[in-house]
């Protein structure tokens, strides 16, 4: 039966559906019209902003090649096929930029400064931002004599408490901050020298003869302190060699992260370090990736701890020898190997003290092989290896007294010194610190 209200309600509801489908359509078109308007300003704005990134221009740091720091107000020359085009200073972050310059082949940087031999890149061609084109200055060593050092630290320097009678230097090291830390295994302590400072203050140990991990650095007790290194971020490991451990000084407490004490032996690889047995460690070395390499002098070996605290044999049997070369470094023999040291790549070396020789670990194949002999070394006693940030390995020898240094060709004396040297260390300055055992005191090259 025809109902008319029924009816009417019914297209009243039709056309009311299809207005708000038509008004539902017509908002879309214009949120579409919109976005796309949007995007079409943000694409056109970005390209704008990718232009602007993308004028030439040149960008780089000046480093030194012993620290790897940056040099600020190093001078900086912009040149192309020999032209200077421009020139800067870099700031204090050793940072330096050319902008609006032109597209093209035939660019070069070259950049100096006080104490550091001129150095120029090679060729290369900028077409956009052009970035880390950065420069490592090498020291400018005399050509003729020996480089003339100065005492930065005296034996009289010692400000410290407790029982440091005298000022007995044995290794040093740099902190990120500058800070220089010193090991005096005689008198247990580590001590520290601001930057600049020609003084000394306690770092860390009481002085008294022990073992004792402690909340306060300066309550903490050693038996004998011997080789350390710095991490990037400002903690210290040390190697306590008679109380056959490895410990940590950070954020002003000393732990132990490495072996178990007792009388010293062999013994938990492939587990946590800290339930490990070390037979008196000596040089200690850290790589980029956090890494630490132990000397474990009695044991024959080169022990490895990485950031989850495992320790592992990378190299020796823990049979004396100099054996072994062109095979793996785990099948090798080492002579009591007291100094490790570790370069940019990977590459690992060690120091014999009864083999007389360095020999390398290459990071590649973990093969090792022997890279200066008794004769390269010109005799004398092994005392310490570090590689400075181009790659170049320092040799501290004592009886000749020398710093030696190796660098993809013949071993070359360096310094022949008229002290006895024990240890270096490459300051943020740029400047070679030698700590002159005998003398007591601190040279700066």
């Amino acid at each position: 039966m025809y109902n008319q209200k029924a009816f009417k309600r019914a297209g009243f509801r039709a056309v009311s559906s299809g207005f708000a489908v038509f008004l539902s359509v017509a908002l879309l078109s214009v949120t579409l019209l919109s976005v796309t308007l949007l995007s079409v300003m943000f694409l056109a704005s970005c390209e704008d902003i990718m232009n602007e990134d993308d004028e030439p221009a040149v960008h780089g740091s000046v480093l030194s090649a012993l620290s790897g720091s940056p040099l600020a107000g190093a001078p900086v020359t912009l040149k192309r096929g020999g032209a200077t085009i421009a020139s800067a200073e870099t700031s204090v972050d050793g940072a330096y930029s050319f902008t609006g310059i032109e597209a093209g082949e035939g660019y070069t940087v070259e950049a100096s400064a006080s104490i550091y031999a001129e150095s120029e890149t090679d060729e290369f061609s900028v077409s956009g931002n052009k970035s880390g084109v950065n420069i490592l200055l090498n020291r400018d060593w005399p050509e003729e004599g020996e480089p003339v050092g100065s005492v930065v630290i005296p034996p009289e320097a010692i400000t410290g408490t407790g029982n440091s009678p005298t000022w007995n230097p044995s290794k040093i090291a740099f902190g990120p901050d500058g800070t220089l830390y010193i090991t005096q295994p005689e008198q247990r302590k580590i001590l520290q020298a601001a930057p600049g400072a020609s003084t000394v203050t306690d770092f860390a140990g009481t002085g008294e003869h022990g073992y004792l991990d402690h909340q306060s650095a300066l309550l903490a007790m050693f038996k004998y302190p011997l080789g350390l290194v710095s991490a990037p971020n400002g903690d210290i490991y040390v190697t306590d060699s008679q109380a056959h451990r490895v410990r940590k000084i950070s954020d002003g407490q000393v732990t132990t992260i490495a072996g178990t004490g007792d009388d010293g032996g062999f013994s938990g690889d492939n587990g946590l370090a800290i339930n490990a047995k070390l037979n008196g460690p000596n040089g200690i070395a850290m790589d980029d990736s956090g890494n630490i390499y132990i000397a474990d002098r009695g044991n024959q070996r080169i022990r490895k701890i990485d950031p989850s605290g495992i320790i592992t044999t990378i190299a020796g049997t823990g049979t004396p020898g100099s054996t072994g070369d062109n095979g793996l470094a785990v099948n090798a023999t080492l002579n009591y190997p007291i100094g490790v040291a570790v370069d940019a790549d990977g590459n690992i070396y060690i120091a014999e003290q009864m083999g007389y020789c360095v020999r390398k670990i290459d990071a590649a194949t973990h093969n090792i092989t022997t890279v200066a002999g008794s004769v390269e070394l010109g005799g004398g006693n092994l005392a310490e290896l570090s590689v400075a940030a181009d790659g170049t390995l320092y040799i501290v020898i004592m009886n000749p007294n020398r710093i030696l240094t190796l660098s993809g060709g013949p071993v070359s004396v360096l310094i022949q010194l008229g002290y006895r040297p024990n240890s270096i260390a490459f300051g943020p300055d740029g400047y070679l610190y030698v700590c002159d055992n005998y003398n007591r005191q601190i040279v700066r090259y």
